[in-house]
């Protein structure tokens, strides 16, 4: 059975890609949902996830994953990524349970736990980090057999979670602005010098087009969904024992000169933002979070507040 054959999908928040149904045009109620998720306590039990109003699909991988990418046009396609600071990612078609590729990051390289597909499929841009510089990268693979093309930068440190913008030619990346390295484990080993800013990419060029950095530095980005009129939602990880506050913290943006308007979170929320790269205020609101559902085209997403704590 084809798990993937209702709603193409891809917010992915810790570690499950969601889409659910809305109460808008293209939405097909709960039996349309369909969740992809890495799953596992531990090596035996590391597996790919699809599950369905219908069905349930599970496919042992043999690692831990963190974030999944739907293929925009095949049905069932999906990679999963190594969670931090893992090195390997799968190919995998859940519609027949079939491995595809697996490959291991190049030496001197790792994960950082997300990919996201170009918009014909032909090519996978996956949030990667050069361990001896301690800087971001972009892999650029083959769609096919995953493997590398090309790296360029993320143009920050610890890049996370990444989306293609509705321009199909611009990548919007997470870069979290917190330094890991392999031999370290997730021991976060620049706190008080973190940077994390949301860097605009030419998918195409490696070039950086635009850099937005957050007015409290010790909030890590690390998770996005994108609307299709360009606004893209941050989710946010506030580092609280080096912040300058820990009370609720107000996100916003000064967009174009224009003035910021600001949304406060309750201290063990979740924060979600939102900036648009036009001259447009800044979109706020708390958790739960936006979830993004996927038009049956295979369109850009949309995105609203959840009514409901996941």
């Amino acid at each position: 059975m084809n798990l993937l054959n209702r709603r193409q999908l891809g917010l992915a928040l810790t570690g499950a890609a969601l889409a659910t149904g809305c109460d808008d045009e293209g939405a097909d109620g709960p039996h349309g949902e369909v969740i992809v998720s890495a799953q596992g306590v531990d090596q035996a039990h590391y597996a790919i996830t699809g599950s369905s109003a219908d069905a349930v699909v599970s496919m042992p991988t043999g690692f831990r994953g963190h974030g999944l990418a739907v293929h925009p046009l095949r049905e069932g396609i999906v990679v999963m990524v190594a969670r931090r600071p893992g090195t390997t990612l799968v190919l995998a078609d859940l519609s027949t349970g079939e491995e595809l590729a697996r490959v291991e990051a190049i030496e001197g390289t790792h994960l950082f736990g997300h990919a996201v597909f170009s918009e014909d499929g032909t090519r996978l841009y996956v949030t990667e980090g050069d361990v001896a510089a301690g800087q971001g990268l972009i892999g650029v693979r083959d769609a096919e057999t995953l493997d590398l093309i090309e790296h360029y930068p993320s143009y920050g440190v610890g890049p996370h979670e990444l989306a293609l913008m509705p321009d199909g030619d611009t990548l919007v990346v997470a870069n979290g602005g917190i330094l890991t390295r392999p031999d370290t484990g997730r021991e976060k080993l620049n706190l008080d010098t973190m940077d994390p800013t949301l860097s605009y990419i030419d998918r195409h060029t490696g070039d950086l087009l635009e850099e937005v950095r957050l007015d409290e530095s010790k909030s890590s980005i690390r998770h996005l969904a994108v609307r299709a009129d360009g606004t893209v939602a941050l989710g946010v990880q506030l580092q609280r024992e080096v912040a300058s506050t820990t009370d609720p913290v107000p996100l916003g943006e000064n967009r174009s000169g224009c003035s910021t308007p600001t949304v406060s979170c309750g201290a063990t929320s979740t924060t979600t933002w939102a900036v648009s790269r036009s001259a447009m205020p800044t979109i706020g609101w708390c958790s739960p979070v936006p979830t993004a559902t996927w038009p049956a085209s295979g369109a850009s997403p949309r995105v609203r507040p959840s009514a409901s704590t996941r």
